[in-house]
């Protein structure tokens, strides 16, 4: 399947309607709507005004981001960004920009994840999809492999501990708002049209959107 293709797939799996019909969907939220239309937790109206902030803010600041990396590489573009991920071991927090769902973690991408654990970076960079690979030490450098150069490698070690940072604090907070298992969390993706990124928390992958994708099934 093309990459055009799986992603038309992921849409064709990805809706409202599917969502509401899937046994494995915990929250969905209707971006167009601005409402939750199903939830299995009861939520304060607080934490709904909450999350339907955090939807669409958190994925036009990716977007901006990614804007940023474009002008300062011309390589591997992220844009447009298809969807960002919040992934933990019992659930997965995924939007785009017509809705937000909370739902049971697949277990391929569980797989992908304990498989990027467990390589190392001269492993992972020999995968296929993979363009390049980096862990952050204690300091927030960056031991990477790949073909960016420096400047760009510098800048997207920058993106990677900013947004791990993020997504540490919102899970944090998520965690007391909504009375689902958030831990262990295990890391966040964005999902561009060619190329994505992946981060597990010290360690990151830049990757083509195949790559992933094939790592992202919802049954």
């Amino acid at each position: 399947m093309t990459n055009s293709g799986a992603l038309e797939n992921l849409k064709t799996i990805l809706n409202s309607k599917s969502l509401l019909e899937n046994p494995h969907t915990k929250l969905l939220i209707d971006k167009s709507k601005k409402e939750i239309i199903f939830s299995t937790e009861g939520l304060k109206k607080n934490v709904e005004t909450f999350l339907k902030h955090l939807v669409k803010v958190d994925k036009d600041m990716m977007e901006l981001i990614f804007e940023g990396w474009s002008v300062v590489s011309g390589k591997y573009p992220i844009l447009p960004v298809s969807y960002c991920g919040l992934v933990s071991k019992d659930i997965t927090f995924l939007f785009n920009d017509n809705f937000a769902v909370i739902l049971e973690t697949p277990e391929n991408l569980l797989d992908f994840h304990s498989e990027i654990v467990n390589k190392d970076l001269e492993d992972l960079i020999l995968l296929d999809y993979v363009e390049a690979v980096g862990r952050i030490d204690k300091t927030e450098q960056s031991i990477y492999k790949g073909c960016l150069t420096e400047y760009e490698e510098d800048i997207l070690n920058k993106i990677v501990i900013s947004e791990d940072k993020i997504n540490t604090l919102l899970v944090d907070m998520l965690s007391i708002l909504i009375p689902l298992k958030w831990e262990p969390h295990l890391g966040w993706f964005i999902l561009g049209k060619e190329y994505s990124i992946v981060s597990i928390y010290k360690k990151w992958i830049l990757l083509e959107t195949e790559g992933l994708l094939k790592n992202f099934v919802v049954n």
